[in-house]
């Protein structure tokens, strides 16, 4: 099952960049997030035989597998992306208003290297 989790990680990511390249930065955030959330998932799977929590907190999740440092605060920083990406009404501005070129591809890094981190984790 936990395959199936980080297949879609993967095609997440991919997603991720596409969206980057077309200028939606925005929904690069998301699936940025997206990616993440899924390959934690599948760690959380392949780790303890169970069902991952039902969570968007990242950072969460990061914690119970008990992900070193550098991989935690990729996660704090990417947590903020799950509301703000969705919902006109979390800050002043609106979800494509908020994110720009840099941002993107500081995010798609972060997930490349967390996403990195799980696949070693997973022997892959």
């Amino acid at each position: 099952m936990e395959k199936n989790w980080l297949s879609q990680s993967e095609r997440d990511l991919i997603t991720a960049k596409n969206c980057a390249r077309s200028g939606d930065f925005y929904a690069s955030a998301f699936f940025c997030h997206q990616t993440i959330e899924k390959c934690l998932k599948a760690l959380y799977i392949s780790r303890f035989d169970d069902l991952p929590p039902k969570t968007h907190h990242i950072d969460k999740l990061a914690r119970l597998l008990e992900a070193p440092d550098d991989i935690v605060n990729i996660t704090y920083a990417l947590s903020e992306d799950y509301m703000m990406t969705r919902y006109p009404d979390v800050t002043d501005k609106l979800p494509f208003q908020s994110y720009n070129e840099s941002m993107a591809s500081q995010k798609i890094s972060q997930s490349e290297k967390l996403l990195l981190w799980v696949k070693k984790k997973l022997g892959e």
